[in-house]
């Protein structure tokens, strides 16, 4: 599937229609992932669409469609995650370069499924892109900087920030500080810098993280010799 053929737009519907449509989904998703044992997507995503509007507000964007299909496309970012077996995605060490190829294939499976439910455009798209890093080393097609979506680089923060302080039955998660840190480690990188500064100043874990977290960053020695931001440590 090319990129070309994916940017093509999702037949479209009217607005009351399209209300409809995206409830529908929204309950056939939920029983969907209760029926197969995918609680953890469900709750992980339902988590993320709130820290999505959350970065919108920050970013003062007030757009109805824009938020609407924001928080739809948060809701369902993972739903191709339901076609991946369960000891893949729950694997602890290093995963091979074929069940990283599997991984590596949802979101084309949840714009696929998504787009076929006939939600507004930018819905499917937010889902689609939501892996590619702003310095063009994501997937599925490696894009970067003003070729991703907003809405896509809004979730792109949001779902590293939910995976990184929600814990899993292999780690515990991180404080909201600590996560901010990481995040703000990958700006320019994995994440859009203006998106950052906005993530920065919204109170996630009851205050704002922005002040502590690049005052430590600017100590002398902090930054580490590896690759700052080199991996999917962060993907939800």
């Amino acid at each position: 599937m090319s990129q070309k053929e994916n940017n093509s737009p999702p037949r479209a519907h009217p607005p009351g229609l399209a209300l409809q449509l995206a409830f529908l989904g929204r309950e056939i998703i939920r029983v969907k992932t209760e029926l197969e044992g995918g609680e953890e997507i469900w709750t992980h995503s339902q988590r993320v669409a709130n820290y999505c509007l959350l970065m919108a507000k920050a970013l003062a964007i007030h757009n109805g469609d824009f938020l609407r299909s924001l928080a739809l496309g948060a809701l369902f970012h993972d739903i191709g995650k339901l076609e991946i077996p369960r000891r893949i995605l729950r694997k602890p060490e290093a995963l091979s370069r074929l069940e990283l190829k599997v991984i590596q294939n949802h979101p084309l499976r949840g714009y696929e499924w998504v787009s076929d439910l006939g939600f507004w455009p930018e819905t499917s798209r937010v889902i689609l892109y939501h892996h590619e890093r702003y310095d063009g080393r994501g997937y599925p097609f490696g894009i970067s900087q003003e070729a991703i979506p907003l809405s896509a680089k809004i979730l792109a923060v949001a779902d590293a920030l939910e995976a990184m302080t929600a814990g899993r039955p292999y780690r515990r998660g991180l404080s909201f500080t600590d996560a901010a840190l990481e995040i703000w480690r990958c700006r320019g990188g994995q994440f859009d810098p203006e998106v950052v500064e906005a993530f920065l100043t919204v109170p996630f874990g009851g205050s704002a993280n922005g002040p502590a977290v690049k005052a430590q960053a600017l100590k002398p020695g902090f930054w580490p010799e590896v690759d700052r931001c080199s991996g999917l440590r962060f993907s939800g």
